[in-house]
């Protein structure tokens, strides 16, 4: 679990740095970042399946990838809407169209996928592919390190080097930077590539350990903005830690959370993320080391809005009630798992776990699933439990070396 944790808290630091170059380039949040980082997923599991390249060399496929096409983002629309005076909400409505625009792709490239693979599944993953050594593998080790140096290596450009100080001097004073000879457009492009290159590698790193679906890039962006706003919209070091805080709150949290109440808590794990943002907004709105909005401004965030005795009440009600629904969801899971269990009484049931690196198809919910089971004929049906006593139960059947799934 922790390596899967510090694997998932990696990707994420590489992203949201790629967002915060972005960010303070141009003051545009970019909500496309979390597509690009897809597109890099993909072009490492291409790079591996289809061409059958080493797999390490879908990290710097994806980098490249992810560059490459924030390279042409950035001539091609941004630069353009920047010139003609657009304002910040503009041109971040135009990122939003062009996220969409890039899931668009994205699906058609899956559907041509699966026709060159002659594969259908739902999701890609590069896991079977990973070696272990001494029980830690491959992906754990090249993410973590990609995710440091990658922090050590742009704050030593900030600080270090004649590129990252004429960007430091475009974001304080850009006139005066052009006195100097500094040409913002060019640090900008060449910040965006290095951002869109980050993002890619992101993807890369996912698509190594975890399912990536053409849908990924939009549910990291909520992880994205949780990241940035706990640690700082206007901070590379508030980038980097808060990454790291969402990244272990999101996985830890949710994988205690699925063994207090269930595993169906799965699928609503944002909820950790946004009340963490939440919370940080509440008790400083500029984020762990923002620097941009002065404090006096926003008067301590809205917590200075209730008295102490107001928020000892609020904070006892969210923890009774939060105590009274883990108290219903552990009674009842035991119930709705032999509810379940009970439909299967007629088969040949027996636990088993799946092999990972061979297809799965999902039939659809249950009643779809049982429908398939009599219509081919089948009475040997497997079940594999999250745990052994989770309350959500995967039934499976082997037909053709494909596991069908409900």
């Amino acid at each position: 679990m922790w390596m899967a944790t510090l694997t998932y808290a990696s990707a994420l630091i590489l992203i949201v740095q790629g967002f915060y170059l972005m960010y303070r380039s141009t003051k545009v949040p970019n909500f496309a970042i979390g597509t690009i980082s897809t597109i890099g997923a993909y072009s490492a599991y291409t790079s591996k399946e289809v061409f059958g390249l080493h797999l390490n060399l879908g990290y710097p496929i994806a980098f490249m990838v992810g560059a490459v096409l924030t390279l042409f983002i950035s001539v091609l629309i941004i630069e353009p809407l920047i010139k003609r005076g657009r304002s910040v909400v503009e041109i971040t409505l135009a990122t939003i169209g062009l996220g969409i625009l890039l899931e668009a792709l994205i699906q058609m490239f899956v559907y041509l996928l699966r026709t060159i693979l002659d594969r259908y599944y739902s999701s890609v993953m590069l896991y079977q592919y990973i070696y272990k050594d001494y029980g830690i593998d491959n992906a754990f080790l090249v993410s973590t390190f990609l995710a440091f140096s990658s922090f050590l290596l742009l704050r030593h450009m900030f600080l270090k080097t004649r590129f990252g100080l004429s960007n430091k001097a475009v974001w304080e004073n850009i006139s005066l930077a052009q006195v100097q000879g500094v040409d913002p457009v060019r640090n900008r492009i060449c910040l965006w590539m290095v951002a869109g290159g980050l993002s890619g590698l992101a993807g890369g790193v996912m698509v190594m350990r975890f399912h990536v679906t053409p849908m990924m890039g939009s549910w990291m962006m909520i992880a994205v903005f949780a990241s940035v706003i706990l640690g700082g919209m206007d901070s590379h070091r508030g980038a980097f830690i808060g990454a790291l805080v969402i990244g272990f709150v999101e996985i830890l949290g949710t994988s205690w959370t699925q063994r207090m109440i269930g595993v169906w808590f799965g699928e609503y794990r944002s909820i950790l993320t946004i009340s963490l943002m939440v919370i940080a907004l509440l008790i400083n709105p500029n984020g762990l080391f923002g620097k941009e909005i002065p404090t006096n401004q926003v008067r301590g965030g809205l917590i200075n809005r209730f008295s102490r005795k107001q928020w000892i009440t609020i904070i006892s009600i969210f923890l009774l009630s939060g105590c009274i629904f883990t108290y219903i969801c552990t009674v009842n899971r035991v119930k709705a798992r032999d509810t379940v269990l009970q439909e299967f009484a007629d088969y040949d049931l027996e636990v088993m776990d799946m092999n990972r690196s061979l297809t799965s198809f999902f039939a659809g919910n249950l009643t779809s699933f049982k429908n398939m089971i009599n219509r081919l004929n089948v009475t040997k049906v497997y079940v594999e439990p999250y745990t052994e006593k989770s309350s959500e139960l995967r039934f499976f059947f082997l037909r053709n070396n494909i596991y069908c799934l409900n």
